[in-house]
């Protein structure tokens, strides 16, 4: 339960891995079932929500991940609407419209989708710049180059990735959120 007398919200597991965000009387949080919920906070009701992905790692002890990402919210520097900006458990970094939930755009973060490879999107977009910033890092293991994505803010377009270790190499990931500092460095 989020509010007293809210339905609750329930994820896969029952469990909520994300912070909540909140934005003009709105909180945002995704569930470990891939569904990320926009919910009135002053009630509870969920205002919309939307199925945006989460993992199953067969085998690999890890289990089963949704969202962990805290959503950022940000204002689309094209249109000037509020914007949520979250990763999904497969994958993908979405923008949504704050007030609907419809996708803007949505992108590949690191790891090529369905792949076998070891890569889970625990850090949480940053929003500066006019682009999204997010760190790849391993599922449950370390076995993973680390590094750094670089959207745009307005297209979802990947503009760079920053590695945390030489070609070849392993380890580096970054599980955390990127800080910005006075000077706009990352």
């Amino acid at each position: 339960h989020f509010m007293p007398g809210a339905p609750p919200v329930k994820a896969l597991g029952y469990a909520l891995n994300a912070s909540p965000t909140v934005y003009d009387g709105v909180v945002y949080i995704g569930g470990n079932n891939g569904t990320f919920y926009a919910l009135d906070e002053s009630t509870g009701a969920v205002l919309w929500q939307r199925a945006i992905g989460y993992l199953h790692l067969k085998g690999s002890g890890c289990g089963t991940r949704g969202i962990t990402s805290t959503a950022a919210v940000a204002l689309d520097p094209v249109t000037g609407t509020p914007t949520v900006y979250v990763s999904s458990g497969n994958g993908y970094l979405y923008a949504m419209n704050a007030a609907t939930g419809a996708v803007t755009w949505k992108s590949v973060i690191h790891r090529p989708v369905g792949s076998a490879a070891n890569y889970f999107d625990w850090s949480s977009p940053t929003v500066a710049n006019s682009k999204v910033y997010i760190g790849v890092a391993g599922s449950c293991t370390d076995h993973v180059r680390g590094a750094m994505d670089e959207f745009s803010q307005a297209t979802g377009q990947k503009l760079a990735s920053h590695y945390t270790v030489p070609a070849g190499q392993v380890g580096g990931s970054i599980w955390s959120t990127a800080a910005v500092a006075d000077d706009g460095d990352i």
